[in-house]
């Protein structure tokens, strides 16, 4: 009986999310309440503050949803043994922000947190969040560039960090300007990924 209302609490959890997700989408978040959300996803007001505190927990936890998986990516990749890290962060970097760009959930969450939301009053903690997270992933781009640089594969011209700033960099600006399109895009998808693969090219000593 237990299990069974662990499974029926997650179940319900994730309809709130799916919904949040939608509605944020449609309306932009600071135009969404949560009680247009509970009743778009057919369940009580209370059942939302079950789950997440407020409007900004609920943004973060769909946030997390996204970033979570692409962290633990990048710790396993730090963690990893490999003879050429560089060709091993450059396959990972083309499937990521290729599963970014082409999945529809993951790009209606991304255009949410860069088109539909207003960082202001009590959303300006996921803004933090935000600045926190991007933190942590160039310290281990950084991690990763150190190892590279160590098997003497690093061009002379990147150091570690140079190298890290301009991959995040360049990815970000990718995703964000994806984001301004209503869908993916093979076109931009080869123009993106040629990209990629010219700068690690140039990583490349």
């Amino acid at each position: 009986m237990a299990r069974r209302t662990k499974e029926e609490a997650a179940k319900t959890r994730s309809l709130i999310l799916k919904t949040a997700e939608k509605q944020f989408y449609l309306r932009g978040v600071l135009q969404t309440s949560l009680q247009e959300i509970a009743v778009a996803a057919g369940v009580t007001r209370g059942a939302i503050y079950w789950h997440f505190r407020d409007k900004a927990d609920l943004l973060w936890s769909l946030a997390d949803d996204v970033f979570m998986p692409h962290e633990d990516l990048m710790d396993r990749l730090v963690a990893c043994e490999s003879d050429d890290p560089l060709a091993l962060l450059y396959e990972h970097t083309i499937a990521s922000v290729n599963a970014i760009t082409n999945n529809p959930s993951r790009r209606r969450i991304f255009t949410i947190l860069t088109q539909r939301c207003e960082y202001v009053e009590e959303l300006g903690k996921l803004n933090r969040r935000n600045h926190a997270m991007r933190d942590r992933l160039l310290a281990r781009l950084v991690a990763l560039f150190d190892q590279i640089e160590k098997k003497g594969l690093l061009a002379p011209a990147w150091g570690p960090l140079t190298a890290a700033m301009a991959l995040q960099n360049l990815i970000i600006g990718f995703i964000n300007i994806d984001m301004e399109y209503p869908a993916p895009s093979r076109k931009r998808d080869k123009l993106r990924n040629d990209t990629l693969a010219s700068l690690f090219q140039g990583f490349r000593r």
